[in-house]
Protein backbone atom coordinates (compact mmCIF):
# COMPACT_ATOMS: atom_id res chain seq x y z
CA UNK A 1 0.00 0.00 0.00
CA UNK A 2 0.90 3.71 -0.43
CA UNK A 3 1.96 3.90 3.50
CA UNK A 4 4.50 1.15 2.90
CA UNK A 5 5.93 2.54 0.11
CA UNK A 6 6.56 5.94 1.81
CA UNK A 7 7.92 3.70 4.57
CA UNK A 8 10.58 2.47 1.71
CA UNK A 9 11.14 5.58 0.10
CA UNK A 10 11.82 7.10 3.90
CA UNK A 11 14.14 4.45 4.77
CA UNK A 12 16.44 4.55 1.57
CA UNK A 13 16.73 8.49 2.35
CA UNK A 14 18.01 7.79 5.46
CA UNK A 15 20.53 4.83 4.77
CA UNK A 16 21.37 5.83 0.97
CA UNK A 17 23.67 2.45 0.55
CA UNK A 18 20.51 0.29 0.89
CA UNK A 19 20.49 -1.13 -2.84
CA UNK A 20 16.99 -1.87 -4.78
CA UNK A 21 16.74 -5.74 -3.55
CA UNK A 22 18.51 -4.62 0.11
CA UNK A 23 14.64 -3.55 1.25
CA UNK A 24 11.65 -5.84 1.55
CA UNK A 25 8.92 -4.44 3.32
CA UNK A 26 5.94 -7.82 3.92
CA UNK A 27 2.92 -6.17 5.52
CA UNK A 28 0.53 -8.31 7.47
CA UNK A 29 -2.85 -8.55 5.12
CA UNK A 30 -5.02 -12.29 6.06
CA UNK A 31 -5.14 -12.30 10.06
CA UNK A 32 -7.60 -8.95 10.83
CA UNK A 33 -6.56 -9.55 14.82
CA UNK A 34 -2.80 -10.25 14.64
CA UNK A 35 -1.00 -7.81 16.02
CA UNK A 36 1.47 -8.10 13.58
CA UNK A 37 1.68 -5.36 10.95
CA UNK A 38 4.48 -6.13 9.45
CA UNK A 39 8.15 -7.82 8.95
CA UNK A 40 10.91 -5.45 7.62
CA UNK A 41 13.95 -7.07 6.02
CA UNK A 42 17.12 -4.88 5.67
CA UNK A 43 20.72 -6.29 3.70
CA UNK A 44 23.63 -5.20 5.31
CA UNK A 45 26.59 -4.05 3.76
CA UNK A 46 28.63 -7.36 5.00
CA UNK A 47 25.60 -9.04 3.02
CA UNK A 48 24.15 -10.31 5.97
CA UNK A 49 20.81 -9.22 7.01
CA UNK A 50 18.45 -7.70 9.97
CA UNK A 51 14.87 -8.15 10.09
CA UNK A 52 12.25 -6.19 12.18
CA UNK A 53 8.80 -6.60 13.14
CA UNK A 54 6.23 -3.92 13.10
CA UNK A 55 3.61 -4.86 15.90
CA UNK A 56 0.25 -2.94 16.84
CA UNK A 57 0.43 -2.78 20.66
CA UNK A 58 -2.71 -0.77 22.84
CA UNK A 59 -2.07 -1.53 26.04
CA UNK A 60 -4.02 -0.90 28.88
CA UNK A 61 -3.16 2.44 30.95
CA UNK A 62 -0.98 0.90 33.20
CA UNK A 63 -0.39 1.94 36.49
CA UNK A 64 2.62 3.83 38.09
CA UNK A 65 5.07 1.68 38.96
CA UNK A 66 4.33 -0.55 35.65
CA UNK A 67 5.05 2.80 33.48
CA UNK A 68 8.31 2.69 35.12
CA UNK A 69 8.92 -0.44 34.75
CA UNK A 70 8.47 -0.84 31.03
CA UNK A 71 10.01 2.89 30.46
CA UNK A 72 13.40 1.16 32.17
CA UNK A 73 13.25 -2.06 30.17
CA UNK A 74 12.44 0.41 26.72
CA UNK A 75 15.75 2.33 28.31
CA UNK A 76 17.91 -0.95 28.63
CA UNK A 77 17.13 -2.54 25.35
CA UNK A 78 17.68 0.44 23.54
CA UNK A 79 21.04 0.41 25.23
CA UNK A 80 21.88 -3.31 24.66
CA UNK A 81 20.82 -2.40 20.76
CA UNK A 82 23.12 0.70 20.41
CA UNK A 83 25.99 -1.28 22.04
CA UNK A 84 25.53 -3.40 19.90
CA UNK A 85 25.08 -1.25 16.84
CA UNK A 86 27.98 0.34 17.77
CA UNK A 87 30.74 -2.63 18.22
CA UNK A 88 29.17 -3.71 14.92
CA UNK A 89 30.56 -0.70 13.59
CA UNK A 90 33.62 0.20 15.29
CA UNK A 91 34.77 -3.82 15.95
CA UNK A 92 36.70 -3.58 12.70
CA UNK A 93 38.89 -0.30 13.64
CA UNK A 94 40.75 -2.69 16.52
CA UNK A 95 42.41 -4.73 13.21
CA UNK A 96 43.77 -1.08 11.96
CA UNK A 97 45.56 -0.63 15.37
CA UNK A 98 46.20 -4.12 15.44
CA UNK A 99 47.86 -4.19 11.98
CA UNK A 100 49.93 -0.68 12.56
CA UNK A 101 51.36 -2.22 15.44
CA UNK A 102 52.59 -4.95 14.22
CA UNK A 103 54.03 -3.38 10.98
CA UNK A 104 56.87 -2.05 12.78
CA UNK A 105 57.41 -6.08 14.10
CA UNK A 106 58.68 -7.10 11.05
CA UNK A 107 58.86 -6.61 6.84
CA UNK A 108 55.82 -8.52 6.22
CA UNK A 109 52.60 -6.24 6.35
CA UNK A 110 49.62 -7.44 8.33
CA UNK A 111 46.26 -7.19 5.92
CA UNK A 112 43.14 -5.95 7.97
CA UNK A 113 39.99 -7.95 6.62
CA UNK A 114 38.55 -6.12 3.88
CA UNK A 115 34.78 -6.49 5.55
CA UNK A 116 32.21 -4.62 7.15
CA UNK A 117 30.31 -1.53 6.28
CA UNK A 118 31.42 -0.30 3.52
CA UNK A 119 33.16 3.06 4.68
CA UNK A 120 34.92 0.64 6.46
CA UNK A 121 36.29 -1.68 3.82
CA UNK A 122 37.03 1.21 1.51
CA UNK A 123 38.98 2.17 4.34
CA UNK A 124 40.68 -1.37 4.48
CA UNK A 125 41.37 -1.47 1.17
CA UNK A 126 43.35 1.72 1.24
CA UNK A 127 45.24 0.42 4.32
CA UNK A 128 46.52 -2.24 3.22
CA UNK A 129 47.63 -0.56 0.17
CA UNK A 130 49.47 1.91 2.25
CA UNK A 131 51.43 -1.29 4.09
CA UNK A 132 52.45 -2.99 0.80
CA UNK A 133 54.11 0.85 -0.65
CA UNK A 134 55.68 1.24 3.12
CA UNK A 135 57.01 -2.54 2.83
CA UNK A 136 58.42 -1.86 -0.43
CA UNK A 137 59.53 1.39 0.74
CA UNK A 138 61.52 0.04 3.27
CA UNK A 139 62.90 -2.79 1.12
CA UNK A 140 64.20 -0.94 -1.96
CA UNK A 141 65.70 1.65 0.88
CA UNK A 142 67.69 -1.55 2.52
CA UNK A 143 68.79 -2.19 -0.79
CA UNK A 144 69.89 0.87 -1.59
CA UNK A 145 72.07 1.94 1.51
CA UNK A 146 73.66 -1.74 1.27
CA UNK A 147 74.51 -0.33 -2.23
CA UNK A 148 75.91 2.91 -1.26
CA UNK A 149 77.87 1.43 1.81
CA UNK A 150 79.67 -0.74 -0.31
CA UNK A 151 80.69 1.57 -3.07
CA UNK A 152 81.25 4.23 -0.18
CA UNK A 153 83.76 2.07 1.48
CA UNK A 154 85.46 0.51 -1.42
CA UNK A 155 87.35 3.92 -2.30
CA UNK A 156 88.09 4.67 1.56
CA UNK A 157 89.74 1.28 1.74
CA UNK A 158 91.83 1.74 -1.21
CA UNK A 159 92.88 5.14 -0.20
CA UNK A 160 94.21 3.68 3.33
CA UNK A 161 96.63 0.88 1.64
CA UNK A 162 97.61 3.90 -0.65
CA UNK A 163 98.41 6.47 2.03
CA UNK A 164 100.90 3.94 3.52
CA UNK A 165 102.95 5.08 0.35
CA UNK A 166 103.39 8.76 1.78
CA UNK A 167 106.84 9.65 2.68
CA UNK A 168 105.82 12.68 5.35
CA UNK A 169 104.92 10.99 8.78
CA UNK A 170 102.90 13.86 9.78
CA UNK A 171 100.55 14.25 6.20
CA UNK A 172 100.06 10.59 6.25
CA UNK A 173 98.67 10.82 9.90
CA UNK A 174 96.38 13.62 8.82
CA UNK A 175 95.48 11.74 5.95
CA UNK A 176 94.51 8.33 8.13
CA UNK A 177 92.53 10.95 10.52
CA UNK A 178 90.33 12.71 7.84
CA UNK A 179 89.64 9.16 6.51
CA UNK A 180 88.69 7.56 9.43
CA UNK A 181 86.71 10.39 10.33
CA UNK A 182 84.73 9.83 6.71
CA UNK A 183 84.12 6.27 7.71
CA UNK A 184 82.94 7.20 11.11
CA UNK A 185 80.22 10.22 9.02
CA UNK A 186 79.39 7.32 6.59
CA UNK A 187 78.54 4.35 9.30
CA UNK A 188 76.61 6.89 11.39
CA UNK A 189 74.51 8.09 8.48
CA UNK A 190 73.87 4.98 6.60
CA UNK A 191 72.60 3.71 10.80
CA UNK A 192 70.32 6.76 10.97
CA UNK A 193 68.95 6.41 7.50
CA UNK A 194 68.77 2.71 7.92
CA UNK A 195 66.74 3.08 11.32
CA UNK A 196 65.53 0.72 13.89
CA UNK A 197 63.80 -1.59 11.59
CA UNK A 198 65.98 -4.94 11.41
CA UNK A 199 65.65 -8.50 10.80
CA UNK A 200 66.15 -8.83 14.90
CA UNK A 201 63.37 -10.13 16.64
CA UNK A 202 61.64 -8.89 19.51
CA UNK A 203 62.58 -10.63 22.62
CA UNK A 204 63.18 -10.30 26.48
CA UNK A 205 66.02 -7.68 26.86
CA UNK A 206 68.11 -7.30 30.46
CA UNK A 207 68.33 -3.62 30.27
CA UNK A 208 70.46 -3.42 33.39
CA UNK A 209 73.17 -6.44 31.69
CA UNK A 210 73.13 -4.36 28.51
CA UNK A 211 73.95 -1.12 30.20
CA UNK A 212 76.79 -2.60 32.02
CA UNK A 213 78.63 -4.25 29.32
CA UNK A 214 78.63 -0.86 27.82
CA UNK A 215 80.17 0.83 31.01
CA UNK A 216 82.21 -1.71 31.72
CA UNK A 217 83.69 -0.92 28.10
CA UNK A 218 83.81 2.77 28.86
CA UNK A 219 85.85 1.92 32.42
CA UNK A 220 88.36 -0.17 30.26
CA UNK A 221 88.99 2.99 28.45
CA UNK A 222 89.59 4.98 31.46
CA UNK A 223 86.71 6.72 31.39
CA UNK A 224 84.47 7.90 34.12
CA UNK A 225 81.27 5.69 34.17
CA UNK A 226 79.23 4.29 36.72
CA UNK A 227 76.03 2.03 36.69
CA UNK A 228 73.45 2.08 39.53
CA UNK A 229 70.34 0.62 40.32
CA UNK A 230 67.54 -1.94 39.85
CA UNK A 231 69.20 -5.50 38.24
CA UNK A 232 67.36 -7.70 35.99
CA UNK A 233 65.10 -4.76 34.62
CA UNK A 234 63.70 -6.74 31.32
CA UNK A 235 61.54 -5.68 29.08
CA UNK A 236 61.01 -6.68 25.16
CA UNK A 237 63.18 -5.15 22.33
CA UNK A 238 65.74 -5.83 20.44
CA UNK A 239 69.30 -6.34 22.32
CA UNK A 240 71.23 -4.89 19.81
CA UNK A 241 69.49 -1.74 19.15
CA UNK A 242 69.29 -0.67 22.39
CA UNK A 243 72.86 -1.49 22.83
CA UNK A 244 73.50 1.26 20.25
CA UNK A 245 70.76 3.77 21.62
CA UNK A 246 72.15 3.33 25.27
CA UNK A 247 75.84 3.32 23.92
CA UNK A 248 74.96 6.55 21.99
CA UNK A 249 73.64 8.62 25.11
CA UNK A 250 76.45 7.29 27.75
CA UNK A 251 79.09 8.48 25.07
CA UNK A 252 77.32 11.42 24.56
CA UNK A 253 77.67 12.12 28.34
CA UNK A 254 81.58 11.00 28.61
CA UNK A 255 82.19 13.37 25.15
CA UNK A 256 80.03 16.61 26.28
CA UNK A 257 79.96 16.10 29.86
CA UNK A 258 83.36 14.40 30.98
CA UNK A 259 81.41 11.56 32.61
CA UNK A 260 78.41 9.72 32.93
CA UNK A 261 76.21 8.64 36.03
CA UNK A 262 73.42 5.52 34.89
CA UNK A 263 70.93 4.60 36.80
CA UNK A 264 68.36 1.89 36.33
CA UNK A 265 64.64 2.02 38.32
CA UNK A 266 62.87 -1.14 37.20
CA UNK A 267 58.97 -0.13 37.69
CA UNK A 268 55.35 -2.40 37.60
CA UNK A 269 54.87 -1.03 33.91
CA UNK A 270 57.98 0.60 32.39
CA UNK A 271 61.51 0.44 33.09
CA UNK A 272 63.16 3.64 33.83
CA UNK A 273 67.02 4.51 32.44
CA UNK A 274 68.48 8.25 33.17
CA UNK A 275 71.73 9.03 32.44
CA UNK A 276 73.40 11.89 33.74
CA UNK A 277 76.49 14.18 33.04
CA UNK A 278 78.17 17.14 34.54
CA UNK A 279 78.83 19.26 31.41
CA UNK A 280 77.31 22.91 30.40
CA UNK A 281 73.86 21.26 29.35
CA UNK A 282 71.95 22.57 27.04
CA UNK A 283 69.98 26.03 26.73
CA UNK A 284 66.38 25.98 27.88
CA UNK A 285 65.00 26.68 24.23
CA UNK A 286 67.82 24.32 22.36
CA UNK A 287 66.42 21.60 23.85
CA UNK A 288 64.18 20.38 21.23
CA UNK A 289 66.96 20.77 18.63
CA UNK A 290 68.98 17.97 20.13
CA UNK A 291 67.08 15.11 19.07
CA UNK A 292 66.82 16.74 15.52
CA UNK A 293 69.74 14.81 12.94
CA UNK A 294 72.79 16.83 11.79
CA UNK A 295 72.34 19.60 14.81
CA UNK A 296 75.46 20.55 16.79
CA UNK A 297 74.81 22.74 19.56
CA UNK A 298 76.80 25.30 21.60
CA UNK A 299 79.37 25.73 23.14
CA UNK A 300 80.53 22.15 23.53
CA UNK A 301 78.31 20.41 21.21
CA UNK A 302 80.44 21.43 18.07
CA UNK A 303 83.03 19.84 15.37
CA UNK A 304 86.17 20.06 17.61
CA UNK A 305 84.49 16.63 19.74
CA UNK A 306 84.06 15.01 17.12
CA UNK A 307 80.48 14.53 16.27
CA UNK A 308 78.27 14.86 13.65
CA UNK A 309 74.95 15.66 15.05
CA UNK A 310 73.41 11.92 14.54
CA UNK A 311 73.81 9.79 18.29
CA UNK A 312 70.92 11.43 20.07
CA UNK A 313 68.74 11.37 16.53
CA UNK A 314 69.53 7.37 16.39
CA UNK A 315 69.09 6.86 19.94
CA UNK A 316 65.92 8.75 19.92
CA UNK A 317 63.88 6.51 16.94
CA UNK A 318 65.35 3.58 18.32
CA UNK A 319 63.56 4.20 21.17
CA UNK A 320 60.53 5.14 19.98
CA UNK A 321 60.80 2.41 17.65
CA UNK A 322 60.03 0.11 21.16
CA UNK A 323 57.20 2.68 21.94
CA UNK A 324 59.73 4.36 24.24
CA UNK A 325 60.46 8.08 25.38
CA UNK A 326 63.80 9.99 25.45
CA UNK A 327 63.82 13.27 27.18
CA UNK A 328 66.34 15.72 27.98
CA UNK A 329 66.04 18.39 30.81
CA UNK A 330 68.77 20.20 32.62
CA UNK A 331 69.73 18.85 36.21
CA UNK A 332 69.16 21.70 39.04
CA UNK A 333 73.41 21.31 40.37
CA UNK A 334 74.54 21.37 36.61
CA UNK A 335 74.97 18.94 33.61
CA UNK A 336 72.43 17.06 31.72
CA UNK A 337 70.07 13.94 32.62
CA UNK A 338 68.66 11.70 29.31
CA UNK A 339 65.77 9.70 30.29
CA UNK A 340 64.53 6.57 28.77
CA UNK A 341 61.28 5.35 29.57
CA UNK A 342 60.79 1.30 27.94
CA UNK A 343 57.05 0.44 28.56
CA UNK A 344 57.37 -3.65 29.54
CA UNK A 345 54.78 -4.51 27.06
CA UNK A 346 55.63 -5.47 23.51
CA UNK A 347 56.49 -2.57 20.69
CA UNK A 348 53.71 -4.66 18.81
CA UNK A 349 51.21 -5.87 21.59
Amino acid sequence: SAKWETLGRRLREIAPEIDGDGLIIGANRRVADDPHLALISIRLPDSSWVNVGLVAWSPPVPAGHGTLLSTTLMALGAIVISLMLVRWLTGPLTGFLTASRHLYRGKSAVLVPESGPREVRELAVAFNDMQRRIVRLIDDRTQALAAVSHDLKTPITRLRFRVEDVADLGARAAIAADLDEMERMLDQTLAFLRGDRADEEIRPVDIFAILGTITDDASDRGLAVSLAGSANANVPGRRLALKRAFGNLIENAVKYGHCAEVQVDDRPDQVVVSVRDYGPGIAPEQVHRALAPFVRLEPSRNQKTGGFGLGLTIAHAIIEGHEGSLSLHNHVDGGLIATVRLPKLPPSA
